[in-house]
């Protein structure tokens, strides 16, 4: 009987094992924000897109450790992102509107808001990010429709799908894979929170496929729009990592071995921007953009925007102008060890940055995600839909259930040891 006791705690163990809740490694992104919080803004007048980090941030902290102050931060966050959003499903950057690729704004607002949902139970959130979600997958159709899928640069040629498009998505002439991920990783981020179900599963995968298919040989991407804007041929890791965000949650709601395969080839290439002493180039200058950038031995340099222009630059021929490298690593290896994949070498440019100081808002949210969380296939998991979300337990106590109950798991584990104890005595 010792024995059965034994093998049903083990299978529990291991149950409970491999579905961990929401954890994180909180010591260091605590200590960061104690440090640095004095300096925010007023949430009123505060960036959008620091909201949703921060709120992100705030969550992860007060789940590992609550935190009644950070609780109230957080919704205050939810509520003002909450409040920005139009009719339409768009979320401002700021009150008033403010320029902003609106697909990089949405895509944040749509993850922060399926997050709230998570953490509130507050269908208000839910609704908000199915609005949200619905407003980029609106965007992706008209541009698909209205965009040919033709490209005639052959450079286009090393990509994954060899310059075939199957639509404008997929086309380096038309569209920017960073795009895709942010769109992605918001429509996415639904499904992983509970707060939608089969059709942004759906929309999703779709374009974490395209950016797929764009991968070039070297598993990095063109910056994209390469018709209009020749420099965007270059590489740039800030732009990868965008990419990343995509293709990573839709591993998380997938398990797909070719976006595992897609992030594997994505992060070589990002440590192949790594310098020795962990500092990163922020791009590779395509050879036929090297005219503009002084004389160097392999492409890769930092560089500034000039008077704000995202396709004016200068250039630099070594790593330590900026910190914009550095953060895009540390936060395209922060995805990779929470869905339990290979990140080697990004303990070296972390380190780098702590001796220096360095902050941003991709660095705080990299150490929160630095542990693993389960990946939550959605077609295994799947017990059934409502109102097209997908159902995977029923909110209470004003907060949204996880996608497997533990307990449930462990009440499984026990029968099935009872039964085997039973034919084992009955033979």
């Amino acid at each position: 009987m010792r024995r059965y006791l034994a093998v049903t705690f083990s299978l529990f163990i291991l149950i409970v094992s491999a579905f961990p809740g929401v954890h994180c490694s909180v010591s260091e992104a605590t200590e960061l924000y104690e440090k640095t919080s004095s300096a925010w803004l007023p949430t009123e007048v505060e960036d959008g897109i620091n909201l949703c980090y921060r709120f992100l941030l705030l969550v992860k902290i007060d789940e590992a450790a609550p935190d009644p102050g950070l609780q109230d931060l957080a919704i205050e966050y939810a509520e003002e992102i909450l409040s920005r959003q139009t009719m339409s499903g768009e979320i401002y950057r700021y009150r008033d509107g403010g320029s902003v690729n609106s697909k990089l704004m949405t895509g944040l607002g749509a993850w922060a808001m399926s997050a709230a949902y998570a953490y509130t139970g507050d269908e208000r959130f839910m609704m908000a990010a199915r609005l949200a979600a619905d407003f980029l997958i609106h965007e992706m159709e008209e541009w698909e429709d209205t965009y040919p899928s033709d490209c005639d640069d052959p450079r286009a040629e090393v990509a994954r799908n060899g310059g075939e498009n199957t639509s404008s998505l997929t086309s380096y002439c038309w569209t920017s894979p960073n795009d895709l991920g942010l769109v992605a990783l918001g429509v996415g981020s639904l499904v992983y929170y509970g707060a939608g179900g089969k059709e942004y599963y759906g929309h999703c995968c779709h374009l974490a496929d395209a950016i797929y298919d764009m991968q070039l040989t070297d598993g990095s991407w063109y910056d994209g729009y390469a018709l209009k804007i020749p420099t965007r041929w270059d590489r740039s890791v800030h732009y990868v990592t965008m990419a990343m965000m995509g293709t990573w949650m839709a591993y998380k709601i997938s398990g797909s071995e070719k976006y595992e395969r897609s992030l594997n080839e994505a992060w070589a290439w990002m440590t192949s921007m790594q310098f020795y002493s962990g500092a990163v180039f922020d791009i590779w200058v395509d050879d036929g953009n090297l005219y503009k950038a002084p004389g160097n031995d392999d492409n890769r340099y930092d560089f500034l925007q000039v008077n704000g222009d995202t396709n004016e630059k200068e250039y630099y021929t070594y790593p330590f102008k900026t910190y914009l490298g550095e953060f895009s690593l540390m936060l395209s290896g922060a995805f990779m060890g929470n869905v339990g994949l290979d990140n080697e070498d990004y303990e070296l440019t972390k380190s780098y940055l702590m001796e220096r100081l360095a902050i941003s808002n991709w660095y705080i949210l990299a150490l929160v995600l630095e542990d693993e969380e389960p990946i939550r296939p959605y077609d295994f998991f799947l017990v059934g839909e409502t109102d097209g979300s997908a159902t995977y337990g029923t909110a209470q106590d004003g907060q949204a259930d996880s996608l497997f109950r533990w307990e449930y798991a462990a009440m499984i584990v026990v029968l099935l040891a009872a039964i085997a104890a039973y034919i084992k005595r009955r033979g």
